[in-house]
């Protein structure tokens, strides 16, 4: 018989059929246990989990997104932003230069509000700037059927007023005020954004018409070429010099058009710190766009979220360093007790100790004199008649000072001696 016919044979046995189902159940219990054990590891519960910073809970009842119960997000960003009727034409300059970065982004977020009637770009070189936006997205978005490639002036005014925008958007500006200015001698413009490369936030003076205008200022340094939806903070207490994304720039300069809290406004833009993060997260889970963040952020609520959640951690670690000034007060009580509890059974031990060995000192002090001093006393009598001066010796053979001992507040320490003496006198049968 061959090999393999005999692992046939043991294989196909009635005893390895009745084995298999009871090993195969074992091994799925394992398995099992494994993976539940597994699951524990690689995917730990979310329910519950609130957003931290370090170790502090900072969702608290000081810290609210929408003050109404009632109110959504949807709601909350339409109240934070224009209604614009007619379609109008919008101007966008200084986006499409010669050796600048160069994407459709934000013609893309323009396009996305549905607001604008026709968007108009301006160039330098408007024949190859055309050429840049003839992609896929942009014929399948419709943006290519609402977007003009003009050529750019060096008069901003003539140029509004011969393409007639009523709004315009400028990227890279040297001198926001005169952009400012420019468009509000400008008949047909109705509001103006724009971007400023500096720190420092410039200086407009109120148009005379009733011209919208926002200026947002931007250190250059310090753009990336990173995606948009970082932590962004809009005129914050403390300039930051960290990386902040071109593409996040686009966005503020786009939404500011339709934006309230940014309206007849100049302000920095510069990147997030950990409560712009916390912030942006928070406005995520309740469902906020990036235009309704930009404009909760520019309304000045990430201020109010930081000055609120620093707040509460002061609260919050004010109440723990009191719990631990209580707990670290009852836990000195509870070793003082302790202490206290135990020197009282050391002093009670000693007592007795000195209380024992009288009585041993002074019973063989009775045997050496009964016979001579001590004749005529008992056991007892001469005990009680050298009590003092037999605790003063025990204490001195212990080693213990008999000043601090009390000794009148036993009940009868000649009790067991006298006990004795009975037992000794007591006739024989």
């Amino acid at each position: 018989v061959s090999k393999k016919k005999k692992a046939r044979d043991r294989r196909a046995s009635p005893r390895r059929e009745r084995r298999c189902p009871q090993r195969s159940r074992m091994w799925r219990v394992v398995a099992l246990v494994s993976l539940r054990a597994t699951a524990g590891l690689v995917a730990p519960s979310t329910v519950g989990r609130g957003l931290r910073r370090g170790s502090v809970e900072v969702r608290s009842s000081l810290i609210e997104i929408i003050d109404d119960e009632e109110t959504t997000a949807a709601d909350d960003e339409a109240s934070l932003t224009k209604v614009i009727e007619g379609s109008p034409r919008l101007g966008v300059l200084g986006f499409f230069e010669e050796g600048a970065k160069v994407d459709q982004f934000v013609l893309d977020i323009l396009h996305a509000q549905r607001t604008w009637g026709e968007i108009v770009a301006f160039a330098s070189d408007p024949a190859a700037a055309k050429k840049r936006f003839m992609s896929r997205s942009a014929r399948y978005s419709g943006l290519l059927d609402v977007l003009k490639v003009e050529a750019k002036q060096e008069s901003v005014k003539a140029m509004i007023e011969s393409s007639e925008v009523a709004a315009l958007v400028v990227f890279g500006a040297e001198d926001a005020a005169a952009v400012v200015r420019a468009a509000d001698e400008a008949a047909c413009c109705e509001r103006v954004v724009v971007v400023t490369m500096g720190s420092e936030v410039p200086t407009i003076a109120p148009p005379s018409s009733s011209l919208e205008w926002s200026v947002v200022a931007v250190n250059a340094s310090s753009l990336t070429e990173a995606t948009e939806g970082g932590p962004i903070a809009i005129d914050p207490p403390e300039g930051s010099d960290g990386p902040l994304s071109r593409h996040d720039v686009y966005r503020v300069a786009a939404e500011a058009l339709l934006l309230t809290p940014l309206t007849n406004r100049a302000v920095a833009l510069s990147q997030g710190n950990e409560f712009a993060t916390q912030y942006l997260k928070l406005l995520r889970e309740y469902g906020y766009s990036r235009r309704g963040e930009v404009g909760k952020i520019a309304n000045g609520d990430l201020i109010t979220y930081e000055n609120n959640t620093i707040y509460a951690e002061e609260i919050r670690n004010q109440e723990i360093a009191e719990i631990n000034a209580e707990a670290a007060a009852q836990r000195e009580r509870e070793i003082q007790e302790m202490i206290i509890q135990s020197d009282r059974e050391i002093y009670e031990r000693q007592r007795l100790k000195i209380v024992e060995k009288a009585r041993e000192y002074l019973g063989r002090k009775w045997q050496e004199k009964r016979f001579s001093s001590a004749r005529g006393l008992t056991k007892a009598d001469y005990i009680k008649v050298e009590w003092t001066a037999g605790l003063a010796e025990a204490a001195a053979i212990l080693g213990y000072d008999i000043k601090k001992y009390k000794f009148d507040d036993m009940e009868d320490p000649f009790k067991s001696e006298e006990d004795d003496d009975e037992e000794e006198e007591e006739p024989d049968d």
